[in-house]
């Protein structure tokens, strides 16, 4: 039984200390995973109804740059049942949303932005709506027509019976606000409308004029010549690749994220045809319906254009990247220049690149004990303060050949905890304390069961595991997202460690205690027992004796009697004998007299018997005598 509690103790403490490095490190997030996914769907049986849709009223025609809108959500179910909405937002670099639904756009360069919420809710976990919402600024009463598609060049040139795609770009002059719907004229002599914003060039001609005309009246013209149908290709010897952009800033290379539009010449004269484009490495880039490249990263970007003949032609292009520090919004800074932020309590960051920047991946460098940093959306980032003070947050973009760098101040303050705030952290510190007590009351077993006499090496290994745990837990949590190592979680592990050992030791004396007692209380009863039992024997021994004495009286009586009825017996006896000694006497005075008589008789008889054997020797002497004389 010795060996199998040692055992026991063994891996009781080595299975609780895993389940508690586990719990206290991964715990929070998985539990905190857990309710999320668990809690609504729970609620939502008892609160359950089947949501058809939900309308977005009191909104205007055109949302307003940087203006706050409060809408009324109508919920659509099939029941009567008041259901609860949750509102999130999908893009938080374009969007602020609150709690209630209630928005607003950030800042942002150009005439539009687009925002977008996706509205849930508890009442029905299977519903979801996006509504998309599109922010402008002032009218845009100056616009300009562009126009693409797979044959039609920057400088407006277009085949017969290829479809070219036209889109709008507004800038704006006033402060009124209106819809930005385009209309599209032309001459139906070389056009017609194959879709929407989608004209076919019908015959060739040097000059054809588009019109995009808005609400208002205002209009913007495209001028745009059509060529024949593309000639017949049979080889190139070049391919050229251009943005708009690039030739406008006169840049030799393209960068990540822009679209190139390919064009094929053959001794020095640009061909119209059809081809196809693969590229070597998919991973630099894509090719679009259009056949125009997409840039995905930046490098050597190699590619083959194959013509409809099978003729094939090897190219590349070089792609580089914009490294350029983003921006912060200035309506998050205080007027120090401070990001104020409260410890313990995420603040949403928000960065803007510069519109031609192209690489974005950013990384930051801050002191983990003092600051945590984690991504949120596109270019949203939270941070959380993890003790007072003011901190220093560097924002680096790297991309392995240029760096900037933007450094923040985050400015920490401590206030007070809310009600939420008071339960959490009295849900960790009495979390990591129960865990910990139950490590320091397993300890404890595990010393009792193993037998160690030393004291000094039994409160080493205490002091070993409980400092160990602790310091691993903390270690761990530093590479958990939303987790952080806080040196004063160690003193509260360290607290219910020693509480937990304090109880076992207390238990344990208690369990002494109480055996004492139990021991006391049965020497007691037994001591009790015994002298019950030697008064039961005492009265057992004076009845006893009291019988013995009655006995002996009884005996003594009978002794009495009998030596009573003996002596009478013996004087009977005597009186007997006495008289038989009468009678003997007598009788022997009898017998005497008897016996005399027969001697004298005797001796009479004796005298008359000699006197005849006298006689007869007389006789016989004479007899003799005679015969003697006979002869």
């Amino acid at each position: 039984m010795t060996k199998f509690k040692k055992v026991l103790s063994t891996w009781l403490l080595i299975g609780w200390s895993i389940i508690l490095v586990f719990t206290l490190s991964f715990g929070t997030s998985i539990a905190s995973n857990i309710y999320q996914k668990t809690f609504p769907y729970i609620k939502s049986l008892f609160t359950r109804a089947n949501i058809t849709d939900v309308t977005v009223e009191g909104l205007p025609e055109i949302l307003v740059k940087e203006k706050t809108y409060y809408p009324t959500y109508t919920t659509v179910t099939d029941s009567n049942k008041k259901v609860t909405l949750q509102f999130e937002n999908l893009t938080p670099d374009t969007l602020v949303l609150n709690n209630t639904g209630g928005f607003r756009s950030k800042p942002f360069d150009g005439e539009h932005a687009v925002g977008k919420i996706l509205i849930t809710s508890e009442n029905d976990i299977d519903f979801e709506k996006v509504i998309t919402l599109d922010f402008y600024t002032v009218y845009p009463n100056q616009f300009s027509v562009t126009a693409t598609g797979p044959t039609l060049t920057k400088k407006g040139v277009a085949f017969v019976n290829l479809p070219i795609y036209l889109t709008t770009s507004f800038t704006s002059a006033t402060n009124s606000y209106s819809e930005t719907e385009v209309e599209y004229l032309f001459d139906e002599e070389y056009f017609k409308t194959v879709g929407e914003g989608k004209l076919l060039p019908l015959k060739e001609t040097e000059n054809a004029t588009i019109t995009a005309r808005l609400k208002n009246g205002d209009e913007s013209y495209y001028s745009v010549e059509i060529l024949p149908e593309r000639e017949e290709v049979t080889q190139i010897d070049e391919v050229k690749l251009s943005t708009s952009k690039q030739i406008a800033e006169g840049r030799s290379v393209f960068r990540y994220n822009e679209t190139a539009v390919v064009y094929l010449y053959n001794g020095g004269k640009r061909v119209y045809t059809d081809f196809e484009i693969k590229l070597k490495d998919e991973s630099f880039g894509s090719v679009t319906k259009l056949n125009y490249i997409k840039f995905k990263k930046a490098g050597r970007v190699e590619f083959t254009v194959t013509l409809p003949n099978g003729f094939t032609f090897d190219s590349f292009a070089t792609v580089e990247n914009v490294v350029k520090a983003p921006t912060v919004f200035e309506d998050q800074f205080n007027q120090d220049g401070q990001i104020e932020v409260i410890v313990n309590s995420a603040k949403l960051v928000n960065f803007l690149f510069p519109e031609e920047c192209t690489y974005k991946i950013m990384k930051f460098e801050y002191s983990s004990e003092e600051l945590y940093v984690y991504n949120t959306g596109k270019n949203a980032w939270s941070v959380k303060a993890l003790k007072p003070g003011v901190f220093d947050l560097r924002v680096v973009i790297d991309d392995g050949v240029q760096s900037v760098s933007v450094d923040l101040v985050i400015n920490a303050e401590q206030q007070g905890l809310s009600y939420k705030d008071w339960a959490q952290y009295a849900g960790k510190i009495f979390g990591h304390m129960g865990m910990f007590l139950i490590e320091g009351l397993l300890i404890i077993f595990f010393l009792k069961h193993h037998e160690i006499k030393s004291k000094l090496l039994s409160a080493f290994i205490c002091a070993s595991v409980g400092i160990s745990l602790g310091a691993i837990t903390e270690i761990i949590q530093q590479f958990i997202p939303g987790r952080s190592s806080v040196t004063l979680d160690i003193l509260i592990d360290l607290t219910g460690y020693v509480t937990g050992i304090i109880i076992a030791i207390f238990m344990q004396f208690n369990i002494v205690l109480k055996k004492r007692a139990k021991t006391k209380e049965r020497l007691k009863k037994q001591e009790q027992k015994k002298k019950q039992l030697e008064k039961r024997e005492e009265k057992a021994r004076k009845k006893r004796e009291a019988k013995v004495l009655e006995e002996a009286r009884l005996l003594e009586e009978a002794k009495q009697l009998y030596e009573a009825e003996e002596l009478e017996k013996q004087r009977a006896l005597e009186e007997a004998r006495q008289l038989e000694e009468s009678k003997r006497l007598e009788e022997e005075k009898i017998l005497q007299a008897e016996r005399a008589a027969r001697e004298e008789e005797r001796a009479k008889s004796e005298q008359k018997l000699k006197k005849i054997r006298r006689i007869k020797g007389i006789k016989i002497k004479k007899s003799q005598a005679d015969q003697t004389d006979d002869e």
